[in-house]
């Protein structure tokens, strides 16, 4: 007898799965935090190079003296909106007086950063800037590197050792790792402490999503598998609060490690690229940083509503395909906002295609993810998961590379550029999806022969009613509940 059918026979989502449902979904909320903290973490501030011999300088104006020492010091330089701004990176050898119309310009290597959004990142800590830009996009590179090994091996870990035991483990690493990355000393060390908080937060997640999916009966998977991704939304949305609140990258961190700790107590009952480059690249949008970063955790919601009302009613495939090309077709369409739309207007055009494309990528995680977890046999589930999820985790490793083209290519083609990368991507793998099999309707596929089976044979059911009890009868076997 599967036990789909046992559930859909003894209940499909009662009290007590309801209870051990809510707590593998909180599990959801502390993934999110670290998953994209690497906004507030290596988050680079507007910059330019220190002044000489004026050690209180800092970005900001302290009044017509200081600004008269910026403008002898510091280079200046056109940007995309033709606009003036102070080089950030050079400096003038000699300072340059008002009748001298340039000067000698060399590298610094010390800065002042600009306070407005972040007090201190890591970024600034350690000047992860000029010809060490592409350094804090290796630090993000390497964390989800690490959720990629870690959905692959915690995922194979799960299906030998049990769910529970591996989201116990993946907590206690995850605990450890994120408290001590707020006393890395150097980048390496960061980079390797960061490395392990990928890994166990990819196990953190994927053995809780597991438990949701498995634990409740096939009439319920849909609302299993969509609605703890809410839980994720709210993960992001707290940590916009915790980043607006704390903006020394150091305690941010501690604030974001300490909940974990709750979660050991269940030991006693309990589309990737897309999605994590527009989460990283929030920072890029125009218009006030933290609510755009707020935004692009709240429209998570209306996605995730949407893949509830509509999974069941339209297919796993045909959704996901329409969320993908939706998202993609947003992000592609930012191109023409850029180059065609005045500065002024760009705040609203341009942000709202990005939501857009969050909506579609964010409705299309929460689809894969179902979708996935049914195409796998019960028997390698949790590693099939895992090898996905690892997969899917070379695109978090390319995303902050992508986000950060407009560093390499200038101009307004270099602002829309990596919106462009993602909605070509997002088109592509969309209309690909096409090609798996639909799972609506369809039991969980238990054996390695039943996933080679898929979809499985519809069988014929009837119940009877037996007095207080009733008998369940398919082509292969009877169940009759009075015997419970």
């Amino acid at each position: 007898m599967h036990f789909d059918e046992l559930l859909g026979v003894l209940g499909e989502f009662g009290p007590y799965q309801k209870y051990v449902y809510f707590l593998v979904c909180l599990p959801s909320i502390i993934a999110a935090f670290h998953m994209v903290n690497s906004v507030f973490l290596l988050g680079i501030p507007k910059h330019r190079c220190k002044l000489p011999n004026y050690p209180n300088d800092t970005y900001l104006s302290q009044g017509p003296a200081h600004d008269d020492l910026i403008k002898a010091y510091i280079p200046t330089e056109l940007n995309a909106d033709n606009d003036v701004v102070n080089k950030k990176c050079k400096i003038f050898s000699i300072p340059v007086l008002d009748n001298v119309t340039t000067g000698i310009e060399q590298s610094c290597s010390s800065w002042v950063y600009d306070k407005t959004v972040y007090d201190s990142t890591f970024a600034s800590e350690q000047n992860l800037i000029c010809d060490k830009q592409l350094w804090a996009s290796n630090a993000k590179m390497v964390f989800f590197a690490g959720v990629f090994f870690g959905a692959l091996g915690l995922g194979a870990l799960a299906d030998k050792i049990g769910r529970k035991k591996t989201l116990i483990l993946s907590i206690l690493v995850l605990l450890a790792s994120s408290l001590a990355v707020s006393w890395a000393a150097n980048f390496y060390l960061f980079c390797v402490l960061r490395f392990i908080v990928g890994f166990s937060c990819a196990g953190t997640f994927m053995s809780a999503f597991v438990l949701g999916v498995e634990i409740v009966g096939p009439s319920k998977r849909l609302w299993a598998g969509v609605v703890i991704e809410y839980f994720f939304a709210i993960g992001l949305v707290i940590l916009c609060l915790i980043g607006y609140l704390i903006r020394d990258w150091k305690y941010n961190e501690i604030a974001v490690s300490v909940p974990s700790a709750l979660l050991l107590s269940y030991w006693w009952c309990v589309v990737s690229m897309v999605y994590y480059g527009l989460s990283l690249n929030s920072g890029n949008l125009a218009g006030d940083f933290y609510l755009n970063f707020f935004l692009t955790g709240l429209v998570e919601f209306p996605a995730y509503t949407l893949c509830l009302v509509l999974l069941d009613r339209i297919g796993r495939k045909k959704l996901h395909c329409a969320c993908m090309v939706l998202g993609g077709l947003a992000c592609i369409s930012t191109i023409f906002t850029v180059l065609y739309i005045g500065k002024s207007h760009q705040m609203y055009t341009t942000v709202i295609l990005a939501m857009i494309g969050k909506i579609g990528a964010a409705a299309a995680f929460a689809v894969i993810y179902v979708w996935s977890a049914e195409l796998y046999p019960t028997v390698v589930r949790n590693v099939a998961m895992g090898a996905s999820s690892s997969c899917a985790r070379i695109g978090g490793m390319v995303s902050p590379y992508v986000a950060d083209l407009s560093l390499i290519v200038d101009g307004h083609f270099g602002q829309a550029l990596p919106l462009v990368v993602f909605g070509g991507a997002s088109i592509l793998a969309g209309l690909l999806s096409l090609i798996l099999p639909e799972t609506l309707g369809a039991n969980l596929p238990e054996t390695i022969q039943d996933g080679k089976d898929f979809p499985p044979p519809k069988q014929t059911k009837k119940y009877e009613e037996n007095g207080s009890s009733y008998t369940y009868r398919n082509e292969s076997f009877i169940v009759d509940t009075s015997k419970f």
